[in-house]
């Protein structure tokens, strides 16, 4: 992934990075809907990038085949 001049990448773990996965916890239901375990929830975690980073390997920062939600900003 290619981070361009102005921007800023958030990729996260949580599939609805509104609620984190500690949150969803409480909710069974939508944890066994969505897939997550309670490894998941304890591994809940975020990578911020900013402008004009070059990640080559997501599996670097222990997120490989992790991301479910990303967030690009324009700064």
């Amino acid at each position: 992934m290619k981070i361009g001049p102005n921007a800023k990448v958030t990729v996260f773990e949580n599939p609805n990075f509104k609620m984190t996965l500690k949150e969803m916890a409480r909710y069974p239901d939508l944890m066994r809907s969505l897939g997550i375990t309670e490894k998941d929830i304890r591994e809940d975690s975020e990578l911020i990038f900013n402008a004009n980073a070059m990640i080559h390997d997501f599996s670097d920062f222990n997120f490989h085949k992790k991301i479910r939600s990303l967030k690009v900003e324009c700064i």
